[in-house]
C-alpha cells in the first residue's frame, strides 16, 4: 500500500481518537484505567483530550500516514522533544480532578509513578519521547507504522538526540527492529485492582526503551 507521510492537526482528532481506542482497547492495562472501557463515547472525549494536548505542544510533532489513494487516516505518531529536567509522568493533582469519572484515578496515579520510576534513565539527557503512537488495526502488520518510527528516529539521528519510549507487550519486538533497547521494566499486580473478582489477569509489564543517537548513515540502513 502507498501512504503519504504529512502533519497531523488539530482537525484529525476525531478521526485519530478512533484510531487510538481501536488500537489499545485490548490491553488489559487499558481495561483497569478505564472502569467503562466498553463506553466508547466516554473514551473517544478522553483520547481527543488527550491527543489535543500532545499535538499543540510546541515541543511536539504529529505526523499522520494516509493512504495515497482514499487518503483515509491509517495511523499517526507523536514525538514530543523533552529536557530531561521536570517533565512528569505523575498525574497532577489538577489532572487528576479534571479526570472523567469514568477514569480509575488511583490505578492512574500508580501507573504514572511507575512510569516516572524509570524516567531517572533520561535525566538531564535532552531526547525524543515518543507521546502517542497507534495504527488502525485493519492495518497493522503491513509496514505503515515502521514508516512513521523509521521517520521519527531520523528526526532524532539528525538533532543527535536518543529517543525514549514506554512500550506495549505487543510492540517490543517493532521498537527493537529500530535499535531501541531495554533500559528497565516495572511489574504492576493487575489482581491488586481486580476488586477480588479473582480473574487471574496477572502482571503488567511496563517496560522502558531507549535509542542512542546514531550517525545519519546508519540511521538510513535501518
Amino acid at each position: 500500500m502507498s501512504i503519504t507521510i504529512v502533519l497531523a492537526t488539530p482537525t484529525n482528532l476525531s478521526t485519530l481518537a478512533t484510531i487510538n481506542l481501536a488500537a489499545y482497547s485490548y490491553s488489559l492495562a487499558f481495561h483497569f484505567a478505564h472502569k467503562n472501557w466498553r463506553d466508547t463515547t466516554a473514551l473517544l472525549l478522553f483520547f481527543s483530550a488527550r491527543l489535543a494536548i500532545r499535538f499543540d505542544s510546541s515541543t511536539s510533532q504529529g505526523l499522520k500516514a494516509v493512504d495515497a489513494i482514499s487518503q483515509d487516516v491509517l495511523s499517526f505518531i507523536c514525538w514530543t522533544r523533552e529536557s530531561g529536567e521536570g517533565e512528569k509522568v505523575v498525574p497532577t493533582r489538577q489532572m487528576l480532578e479534571r479526570m472523567p469519572d469514568t477514569m480509575n484515578k488511583e490505578f492512574v496515579e500508580e501507573s504514572g509513578k511507575v512510569m516516572e520510576e524509570m524516567m531517572v534513565h533520561l535525566r538531564g539527557e535532552e531526547h525524543y519521547y515518543l507521546s502517542s503512537f497507534a495504527v488502525a488495526p485493519a492495518h497493522q502488520g503491513e509496514g505503515i507504522g515502521s514508516q512513521l518510527l523509521q521517520h521519527g528516529v531520523q528526526m532524532a539521528d539528525e538533532a543527535r538526540l536518543a529517543s525514549w519510549l514506554m512500550v506495549l507487550p505487543g510492540s517490543h519486538e517493532l521498537y527493537k527492529r529500530y535499535g531501541h533497547e531495554d533500559v528497565d521494566h516495572r511489574d504492576v499486580d493487575l489482581d491488586k485492582w481486580d476488586a477480588g473478582k479473582k480473574r487471574g489477569c496477572g502482571i503488567y509489564q511496563n517496560r522502558a526503551m531507549k535509542r542512542a543517537c546514531r550517525p545519519i548513515e546508519q540511521s538510513n540502513d535501518l
